[in-house]
């Protein structure tokens, strides 16, 4: 058995370094293609990520076999979800891009509970955070080159994910500062907001870090990876993320005066270059409009689909086959939208959202009460589940993204669990 909970350490780690590598096979059946048009949402892919996901779900299970058991007969909230999926797929459209989705939340689904059941002390939760900066670091470095270069780096990256873009890629994320275009860097992410998620909760995890270990030679290390994180994640040039990312860090702070210092003299050294340096991004009201709009326009579409499948929703993955997306411009047409909750109810219909609203409420009020405490790391996990519901009204990469859907299943799995009010 000790043999199994070391590999089950090891594949867990691993895991969590995968994060930030896309690396996968994708597969082309004929339904992965819409008017002709290959989309990735829709290509059955196995990501080097899911392998270790998929062992570390297997030795946790064969090793906390009446733990994992007791948590899963306990709950209905799973089985109901799980029914909810049988259903919107039985009559999706495409059934086999609903089925493939189906089993690809199953998947993070299990690896949450894992998760939750996974027991942490002082040391694997340095080692968590550790693994987590590492992996930071290395994307720092990348963002870093991109963002000089203003494209991809090429080379060895490939085989981390890293796709092949520049300023002339058609549907790449640019903004305009000072009447100049600038390519929003990826790093080895889909999008540049999925980066930027990933560094704000990298960075949150380090806050944590600092504040519970205090006096360790850790708190160095720590402190010292924070500006290549913030300086990365400040690249990406993701609003809402940036903002909410800074407010959790000064409210962590809030409970030490050296720190809470510190950080506030940092917003106020860095943020007036910054925000002169990326005005066309932050304070260019058109860009904002435009991109409010888009939204604005997915969303009226998906409630008009909705009413016609109101029950059990279109299917997982169906929404790009509904005809009524034609009429958005095209860089706009071919993706999810930007909305987890609606996104997800388009789907899964009115049956399905009876178990995913009670796990939301549950998950809320956990949060909540872990805020009211102010225990780290368990605190900074809650705000860091707030930010991802709060992200979700805007954003769709959480449930829609193998790298989001991970980070989603790990926050929400530490979010359950007890040792982390402990550690």
């Amino acid at each position: 058995m000790a043999v199994i909970r070391t590999f089950e350490g090891i594949a867990f780690y691993l895991s969590i370094f995968l994060i930030s590598i896309q690396l996968g096979k994708h597969f082309w059946p004929e339904y992965a293609f819409v008017n002709g048009i290959r989309l990735d949402y829709l290509s059955p892919t196995i990501y080097l990520s899911d392998i270790s996901i998929l062992l570390f779900i297997a030795f946790h299970i064969v090793s906390h076999i009446n733990a994992f058991y007791r948590i899963i007969s306990k709950s209905f909230v799973l089985p109901l979800f799980l029914i909810s999926l049988l259903f919107s797929s039985y009559f999706a459209q495409n059934f086999e891009a609903s089925i493939y989705w189906s089993l690809k939340l199953i998947e993070i689904v299990f690896f949450s509970l894992c998760v939750a059941n996974y027991s942490f002390n002082k040391i694997l939760l340095r080692r968590l955070i550790n693994v987590l900066v590492v992996a930071s670091l290395v994307q720092s470095v990348i963002v870093l080159i991109q963002f000089g270069l203003q494209r991809s780096v090429g080379g060895a990256l490939y085989f981390l994910g890293e796709r092949t873009f520049s300023l002339s890629t058609i549907g790449i994320s640019t903004f305009v500062a000072n009447g100049q275009e600038i390519l929003r860097p990826y790093g080895t992410f889909p999008h540049p907001n999925v980066l930027a998620f990933f560094l704000s909760m990298v960075f949150l995890f380090v806050v944590s870090g600092i504040l519970s270990e205090k006096k360790s030679k850790f708190v160095y290390f720590y402190i010292a990876s924070l500006i290549p994180v913030l300086v990365a994640l400040l690249i990406t040039a993701s609003r809402v993320i940036i903002f909410l990312t800074l407010i959790i860090a000064v409210f962590s702070f809030l409970r030490s005066k050296k720190f809470l210092l510190y950080s506030l003299i940092t917003i106020m050294a860095i943020f007036p270059f910054y925000i002169v340096l990326f005005s066309g991004r932050f304070l260019a009201l058109d860009s904002l409009a435009s991109s409010i709009m888009i939204r604005l326009e997915f969303i009226n579409l998906g409630i008009k689909i909705l009413q016609e499948n109101l029950l059990f929703g279109v299917g997982l993955n169906n929404t790009f086959l509904e005809s009524s997306f034609r009429n958005l411009p095209i860089y706009a047409r071919f993706q999810p939208i930007h909305n987890i909750y609606l996104h997800l109810l388009l789907q899964i219909g009115l049956f399905g959202a009876i178990p995913v609203s009670i796990f939301v409420y549950k998950a809320l009020k956990r949060a909540l009460l872990l805020v009211k405490d102010r225990k780290f790391p368990a605190y900074i996990i809650a705000l860091l589940t707030i930010e991802i519901f709060t992200v979700g009204l805007l954003d769709h990469f959480i449930i829609t993204l193998q790298q989001g859907l991970i980070m989603g299943g790990l926050v929400l799995g530490l979010l359950f669990n007890r040792s982390m009010e402990q550690v």
